[in-house]
């Protein structure tokens, strides 16, 4: 964080983004960073230091605006983790905060990525990077990598529990308690290669944790191979996926 006495250039897009101090919300930028992201990404990012709010806040109303959020607008201050880099010349690149949010950060990810979906680039370089991003799972103190996860839907979670192999299957523990309802704004993780619906990757992946599990449980076996049924031409077909 610069001193509020050291003078940089609001428009030098290398020193990076602008982030308001005072944002609320779960995916508010500096709430995520906080001192040692900050202080790691230093000169990297900059955050608008409380010396601005004394100052303006003696300040009356002009032309219906606040002093605040002129300066908010004057030096493009940012609420919300920004996914590229500021700097004009290099913009298919992700944001310093954003790659250190994917590596220390992980369980708020998917929502900063949510909160600025537009400013993603549709590469294959920026699909890969972050489906290969190990994030939080429910039920388990271990990480998959995102292509590896399920979207923790209300009848994917009953399924999983009713068959007992909820204990390290990949569901998203960012996203825990979404229902189908609220579950729309997150099918953008398909493009990572994320389970968003009941189909036959789910099915597979519930046959391969009760293995995992080493379930010998027939009830459960044959539950799993009728619904595999379901999705598939022939019973053949289903016993080249065992």
């Amino acid at each position: 964080m610069r001193k509020v006495n050291e003078w940089f250039n609001p428009r030098d897009t290398s020193a990076g983004w602008i982030y308001c101090p005072r944002a609320q919300g779960t995916y508010a930028a500096f709430s995520i960073l906080g001192n040692d992201g900050t202080k790691e990404l230093k000169f990297k990012v900059q955050v608008l230091h409380s010396n601005y709010y004394d100052l303006v806040d003696k300040l009356g109303r002009r032309n219906d605006r606040t002093a605040i959020s002129w300066i908010y607008q004057f030096l493009e201050v940012k609420t919300s983790i920004q996914l590229r880099l500021r700097s004009n010349s290099i913009t298919n690149s992700t944001s310093p905060e954003l790659d250190y949010i994917a590596a220390k950060r992980p369980e708020f990810l998917l929502g900063d990525l949510q909160a600025n979906w537009s400013q993603f680039s549709i590469s294959d370089s920026w699909t890969s990077k972050f489906a290969l991003c190990e994030i939080p799972i429910l039920h388990s103190d271990t990480k998959k990598k995102l292509e590896s996860t399920y979207l923790p839907l209300p009848k994917l979670v009953a399924v999983a529990d009713w068959l007992g192999v909820q204990q390290g299957f990949g569901f998203i523990k960012e996203l825990e308690g979404i229902t189908e309802s609220t579950a729309g704004k997150w099918y953008f993780l398909k493009k990572f290669g994320v389970v968003t619906e009941e189909n036959i990757q789910f099915w597979l992946a519930v046959l391969r944790q009760t293995k995992i599990n080493n379930c010998t449980n027939v009830k459960v076996i044959s539950e799993i191979y009728l619904e595999l049924q379901k999705f598939c031409r022939s019973p053949d077909q289903v016993q080249l996926l065992r």
